[in-house]
């Protein structure tokens, strides 16, 4: 019997109507959001990427560490020999989860009889008629793809984004032909060495400067700016919020946060007590189509003549690394190098 894994439940649900195969397998999981550290074990990281995830995400707990257990059961229960098949995008969202996908594998020792379907579409969009078409693409994964999926996977949750950069360059790379683009295109998600900005929120405040002044708006640009989208909604307004409620906000106009509308919380909150509520249409509107404008500061960090992470204080991760004031690696764009806290 044949195991596939891809990335959500949409695509999943296509491949069940086409019949290819009966038990299909979604990574339901944004790694683009979030610490991402080297642990010793999948289910490690699946604690940890499950609280992060109902916090920011507004998901009850104890449903995304059901989900978590149920695809660790799922490899678990991989027989020598049995076929397995791994459906994913271009993008840098799919990437990630290939890629943590093949690492789990690998640990495991499930690497026999496994091929790579890998697509340069979005397969979300795809009936089952043509969703077809991929596998006649698929490829049989060999050892030392196995062995480069695991130096990607690890430089990826490594505490400094060094090693990712550096794996970047691998001529090996090629033998995944999305991956080279979508390890640049993490790399951007760093803060600028001119503005402190990550490619994404500085595109934010371009859209803005050019008269995209609505939310919705922000995110329809951000759809067609990229070459391989990967940002989801929820992950997009995240973003948007931290430019807006921050001590020296970059925008102005939002009423609340987007997470607000679809949680609420106890005084004494932890994820477990989270308690998910119905949205409410008058208050998505009012945050989907508020009237935006950048505020001088936001403005002098456009023009370069000021920096987002030394105004702000920054406290986020990128994979496994943890940028703050003291500890914020950089990209700088103009150079195409990274850039360490200490330089």
């Amino acid at each position: 019997m044949t195991l596939i894994i891809t990335n959500g439940d949409i695509v999943a649900d296509t491949l069940k109507t086409a019949g290819i195969a009966t038990t299909i397998v979604p990574w339901r999981d944004t790694l683009v959001d979030g610490p991402v550290p080297l642990t010793s074990d999948l289910a490690t990281l699946d604690e940890i990427r499950a609280a992060f995830l109902s916090d920011a995400f507004a998901v009850p707990l104890h449903e995304i560490e059901d989900e978590f257990a149920a695809r660790r059961e799922q490899l678990e229960a991989i027989t020598p020999g049995q076929p397995v098949e791994l459906w994913f995008e271009h993008d840098l969202y799919d990437q990630l989860q290939l890629f943590q996908t093949l690492d789990a594998l690998n640990r495991r020792g499930a690497v026999t009889n496994v091929h790579l379907v890998q697509a340069n579409d979005y397969l979300g969009r795809h009936a089952a008629e043509t969703i077809i078409r991929f596998a006649g693409a698929k490829r049989s994964l060999t050892e030392t793809d196995f062995e480069i999926a695991s130096q990607v996977w690890t430089a990826y949750c490594s505490s400094t984004p060094e090693a990712w950069a550096a794996l970047s360059t691998d001529p090996d790379l090629a033998r995944f032909p999305f991956l080279r683009s979508a390890m640049l295109r993490a790399i951007e998600e760093l803060p600028g060495t001119r503005d402190g900005l990550s490619r994404t929120e500085r595109r934010m405040l371009q859209a803005l400067a050019e008269g995209h002044t609505t939310p919705q708006s922000l995110f329809l640009d951000n759809q067609r700016s990229e070459t391989a989208v990967f940002l989801g909604d929820w992950s997009f307004w995240s973003r948007l919020d931290g430019l807006c409620f921050t001590a020296e906000p970059l925008i102005a106009g939002i009423p609340e946060r987007f997470r607000d509308i679809h949680c609420e919380m106890s005084d004494s909150f932890t994820p477990e007590i989270m308690i998910p509520q119905a949205p409410d249409a008058d208050r998505l509107n009012a945050y989907f189509f508020a009237e935006l404008s950048l505020t001088d500061f936001g403005r002098a960090v456009l023009e370069g003549q000021a920096d987002h992470v030394v105004e702000n204080e920054i406290d986020r991760w990128w994979g496994g690394t943890h940028l703050t004031n003291q500890r914020c690696w950089r990209w700088d764009d103009a150079a195409q190098s990274l850039v360490s806290p200490a330089s």
